[in-house]
């Protein structure tokens, strides 16, 4: 639970290498939408970064295929609070979303917005 809206602090442990292997794959397919300009990938992004952003909601397909691959590679738990995650997916929702629209509405401006995620 959200303990302090301006600081957000957590109870919620998750694990670091998970959200380190995660924003590896969200960065990877966020610098082949620049490279390729496929709307099937940022599309995708956006909406799980709507699945990240939510503090209690369902976990986001990139999440369970960034800890599976995590366990794959072996690489131990390593507790971190939720809450600073949470409050980074929702701005890279307004990122990633933003990018998608961009896409169909301002397709030149599509992959700035993108990139600017990608380094976020």
């Amino acid at each position: 639970m959200l303990d302090n809206v301006i600081c957000p602090v957590s109870n919620v442990r998750i694990d670091r290498n998970g959200v380190r292997t995660n924003g590896l794959i969200t960065t990877g397919l966020l610098v082949a939408y620049v490279y390729t300009g496929w709307a099937w990938i940022i599309v995708p992004v956006g909406l799980d970064y709507v699945l990240r952003a939510m503090m209690n909601g369902p976990t986001s397909p990139m999440a369970h295929f960034a800890r599976g691959v995590a366990r794959v590679l072996r690489l131990p738990f390593r507790a971190m609070d939720k809450a600073p995650k949470v409050f980074a997916s929702r701005i890279g929702v307004c990122f990633a979303m933003g990018a998608a629209v961009a896409h169909f509405v301002a397709p030149a401006a599509a992959p700035w917005i993108a990139g600017s995620l990608a380094v976020f």
